[in-house]
């Protein structure tokens, strides 16, 4: 089950969060939603459970803010570097 929630729905979640990175808590409220719901599903946990970040962590998934923030921290990381793909005019 862990397994299908994470090539789907976390999946969906990180495609293309690098544009909400500075968006206000509200922005990304919805989002978060969405990942405690497929944190209870994994969990076995009720509909109506509160998904503390100990379930998150209990996981392994960081909160949607915090993966934003990974994301742009591992592009920026493999750009200084020169790891990132050489693009050709």
């Amino acid at each position: 089950m862990a397994q299908l929630v994470a090539a789907f729905v976390t999946s969906c979640l990180d495609y293309c969060n690098g544009i909400l990175a500075g968006f206000p808590q509200s922005t990304l409220a919805p989002l978060q939603r969405v990942q405690n719901a497929a944190a209870r599903l994994v969990l076995g946990l009720r509909p109506y459970d509160h998904t503390t970040a100990g379930a998150l962590s209990q996981l392994h998934w960081l909160p949607v803010y915090y993966r934003v923030q990974y994301k742009l921290c591992i592009l920026m990381y493999s750009i200084v570097n020169q790891e990132a793909p050489a693009y050709k005019n």
